[in-house]
């Protein structure tokens, strides 16, 4: 039986900011002495993550062992479909869709749905399955288990990291805070992304 680490994300998760080897990933996956495989992918959106499981599973073998790490990215960052093709979206690239289509009631309602379904196909593969809130709190429903979640749910790693009021991330911006951040980037740095490693590891560890 092989132990396997299972990437899931976005930008924050794939880690290419700081090299491959640096993310938060590669740091737990190192810490187990499991094998990494990253479906993470950059500027994709928390329904993405379904798509990236079900790439997985073109790998998946019931004999081995997973933990699963899913970084949950912004509510408003949606997937559609182009041609039978993903396409994520997000604001500042798609403002007409957002200005006509899109409210934070929607935003939540697909978080939700997709957390649960996310937490239902781990659950139906005996894989252990954490959470990392990235830099917003969204409203999670009672069918969301937040025990996965690290700190249960009640902080994001931009909190974490520092970063104070409804914002946290655009606080930690504003106040040119670099210490877990790469400046004018503000993805994390190596140092950063320790700190998330050292998080889930914890997290981890309380579980078992």
């Amino acid at each position: 039986m092989a132990n396997h680490l299972l990437n899931f994300g976005d930008s924050w998760a794939h880690a290419a900011d700081v090299g491959h080897k640096n993310g938060y990933a590669r740091i737990v996956a190192d810490s187990l002495e499991y094998n990494l495989q990253d479906y993470s992918i950059v500027s994709t959106s928390i329904p993405r993550m379904i798509l990236q499981f079900q790439t997985f599973l073109d790998h998946y073998n019931p004999s081995d062992n997973y933990t699963a790490l899913f970084f949950v990215t912004a509510v408003e960052r949606l997937t559609l479909f182009e041609n039978d093709r993903p396409l994520d979206i997000w604001p500042q690239s798609f403002g007409d869709f957002y200005s006509k289509w899109y409210s934070d009631s929607y935003g939540e309602f697909v978080a939700n749905t997709s957390l649960i379904t996310l937490q239902a196909m781990c659950r139906s593969r005996n894989i252990r399955d954490v959470y990392i809130l990235g830099w917003q709190n969204p409203a999670l429903w009672s069918d969301v288990d937040r025990r996965k979640f690290l700190d249960d749910a009640n902080t994001c790693i931009a909190q974490q990291f520092g970063g104070t009021g409804t914002k946290p991330l655009y606080d930690l911006i504003n106040r040119r805070d670099t210490t877990y951040l790469i400046p004018n980037n503000w993805h994390p740095n190596v140092a950063g992304h320790k700190f998330i490693a050292e998080a889930v590891l914890r997290h981890l560890e309380l579980d078992r």
